[in-house]
């Protein structure tokens, strides 16, 4: 008796397998269905439940922080910008890492909870800022037209907000029905358009070094903007904040598929401490270096304005320099050079003269900002003025003097109260801003001159109100202005406040379920399809053998 043996051809196995591939490939898109992640918190283990709860919790006291950090910054000072860009960098290291976690617990458990309902309206408001700090350096951009970073750094910056877009549809389009396709759409999108290597790209250009080929971006600020540290830490703040958003997307991208992030945390705690160490050292480079800088735009803002109107050209300076070098007041003093040489007018070691062209001079001064006390400016008159009636009667050198004013006993050491700027013999051939506090009259070559005194107390420390928790006082050069450099997870004026890092524990250890990447299912598809070409062979072999 025979029996047919029905043996498939090489190409009906092959047309199989293209069917099959296909089926799977459909069935694998649909079968990864997430409705199983839409549980309530009651369906999650107790561990899992105590977990959640904890994540929760310093969701919302980050929030609190970032928010406060946010509030309390002045972005009107170079101190208070390099005081709350401080604060930022002491807090946002924590913020990816639990921006991820809470917004997979209010996207994947949905819950009416008040706590719940508090952060997704704290991270509302903290987007709401970070866009508006977007928009203010977006502007500035434009000013100023930096075309070298719309061209060079775009791409990757466009990318990540581009990621950020997507990523703020889960608080959007929070509904049962769409949950899985908006995750799945966010995976795809995240691998396709490759955010991660741009977020890496970002902090390249952050902490790149100058050997490197490509430039950094803090060393590109610092050119463009020629040392003026408000424009600088208005950027600075830009990219730390796309820096988070940028880590905070790999974070929620990284828990969406399963990925642990136990060590990733601590490497993206380094990587914001190296990027504000980066910009540190900018700041650090135009402090140092100013009077070289002023010296530049002293010259180039002076020729702006028409070299007889000497009295345009102090105002104007004064104006510049008293907002790009705001930690000081500056006095100005115009003045031709050859009432100079004439000893119509002397200027002292105090100042700065800087020559704008053959013969006209600009001279500058800082002095310390502090409120005046009219008593205490009293006294210094009355010093003054007896000091030059019975002692020295010259006006040269008088702020090395000191003197015991009685009744009061007080000792003045005139330098720490005062700077003498100018002597002139007559108002006529000068420009000044602002008017002196003080005027003397005293000789000169036998003539008699008036000089001007401003009040500019000076104090050994300005780190009065004392940093806590073990914060370094940094003061800035030898002004009355300083900020308290905060510890790790501190936070605040003197450092005061703190994030109870011990919580990222909860947040790195919590696990829900996961979306299937694209390499994940391609993997799962050709496990599937060699389970069935091994079927398929083996029939194909016992039907040859028969």
């Amino acid at each position: 008796m025979c029996v047919a043996v029905m043996v498939p051809s090489l190409c009906s196995v092959n047309m199989l397998l293209a069917v099959l591939m296909l089926v799977s490939w459909t069935t694998s898109a649909w079968s990864d269905n997430l409705s199983g992640l839409y549980m309530n918190v009651d369906e999650v283990g107790f561990e899992s439940r105590e977990q959640v709860e904890n994540v929760l919790n310093f969701a919302q006291q980050t929030m609190t922080a970032v928010k406060d950090v946010m509030d309390k910054q002045n972005m009107e000072t170079v101190s208070g910008l390099l005081k709350g860009l401080s604060n930022f960098a002491n807090v946002v290291p924590f913020i990816g890492p639990m921006f991820a976690c809470a917004n997979m617990l209010m996207a994947f458990v949905p819950q009416h909870d008040p706590v719940m309902q508090e952060i997704k309206e704290g991270f509302t408001e903290v987007n709401r800022k970070l866009d508006s700090l977007s928009i203010q350096v977006s502007n500035l951009a434009t000013d100023v037209e930096w075309f070298t970073y719309a061209n060079v750094y775009s791409q990757d910056e466009v990318r990540i907000l581009n990621a950020w877009k997507k990523y703020e549809r889960f608080f959007k389009d929070r509904n049962s029905n769409d949950i899985s396709y908006l995750a799945k759409v966010f995976v795809n999108y995240y691998e396709y358009t490759q955010v991660e290597a741009s977020v890496e790209n970002l902090y390249h250009y952050l902490t790149v070094r100058d050997t490197s080929l490509s430039e950094s971006l803090n060393n590109l600020l610092r050119k463009k903007f020629k040392c003026d540290l408000k424009k600088i830490l208005n950027y600075n703040f830009y990219f730390s904040s796309l820096l988070m958003k940028g880590i905070s997307l790999n974070n929620f991208y990284w828990k969406l598929i399963g990925y642990n992030t136990t060590e990733i945390e601590v490497e993206h705690i380094q990587m914001f401490k190296n990027v504000f160490a980066a910009q540190s050292e900018v700041v650090d480079f135009c402090l140092n270096n100013h009077a070289q800088y002023v010296l530049e735009d002293v010259v180039e803002i002076a020729k702006l304005v028409s070299s007889n109107n000497m009295q345009g050209i102090a105002d104007k300076v004064k104006g510049f320099l008293d907002d790009k070098y705001d930690w000081y007041k500056w006095v100005v003093v115009v003045y031709k050079k050859s009432r100079e040489s004439g000893e119509y007018i002397f200027v002292y070691d105090t100042m700065t003269k800087i020559p704008v062209n053959a013969d006209l001079i600009v001279a500058v001064a800082y002095t310390q900002k502090a409120d005046i006390d009219r008593d205490e400016l009293e006294i210094l008159n009355k010093a003054f003025s007896r000091c030059v009636r019975e002692y020295i009667w010259i006006c040269k050198n008088i702020e090395k003097y000191h003197i015991i004013e009685y009744p009061t006993g007080f000792e003045l050491t005139f330098e720490h109260y005062v700077k003498i700027t100018h002597s002139t013999y007559n108002k006529y051939y000068f420009a000044e801003t602002p008017a002196p506090n003080l005027t003397l009259n005293c000789n000169i070559n036998s003539y008699q001159y008036k000089t001007a005194l401003h009040y500019s107390k000076t104090l050994p420390t300005p780190c009065n109100t004392k940093c806590k928790n073990n914060a370094r006082c940094k003061r800035l050069l030898d002004s009355r202005e300083a900020l308290c450099e905060c510890r790790d997870g501190f936070y605040g004026e003197t450092c005061e406040s703190k994030i109870d890092t011990n919580m990222m524990t909860d947040i790195e250890k919590l696990h829900l379920p996961i979306v299937k990447t694209t390499s994940a299912r391609l993997a799962n598809i050709e496990y599937k399809l060699n389970e069935i070409l091994n079927k398929i062979q083996g029939q194909y072999e016992f039907g040859s053998t028969l």
